[in-house]
């Protein structure tokens, strides 16, 4: 009687820790967040508006061309999120669209605008 109940804890044990190895295998699987290239120069961001889907994750590559801009960084108010955008070096920004409506981002000035949308 004492063999049987150690057999079941270790049976439960070996079917817990494959359960957890599933579990993570699931989570690996799980899709790499969407890459959208955006330019960056003295006319804005191209392109300014981003289509998503509800909650997509995303990756932005904001590059800054070469010419006067006043968007030498990138803010995402709504993240409180501020990257700098050196000339010509890509900058990757993660962000998850929202479940509906925009997520806005602009130049430091807030003149050059551009959105992640979400019909």
């Amino acid at each position: 009687s004492i063999v049987r109940p150690t057999n079941r804890f270790l049976a439960s044990a070996v079917a817990l820790a494959l359960l957890g190895g599933v579990a993570s295998v699931v989570r690996a699987t799980e899709p790499a967040p969407r890459v959208v290239a955006v330019r960056v120069s003295g006319r804005g961001f191209d392109p300014a508006t981003i289509a998503a889907r509800s909650a997509e994750r995303l990756e932005i590559v904001f590059t800054r061309q070469p010419g006067p801009t006043c968007a030498t960084s990138v803010v995402f108010p709504a993240l409180n999120l501020t990257r700098e955008l050196p000339e010509g070096q890509p900058v990757r920004v993660a962000v998850t669209a929202p479940e509906h409506g925009s997520l806005v981002f602009h130049c430091s000035h807030g003149h050059l605008r551009g959105e992640v949308r979400v019909p």
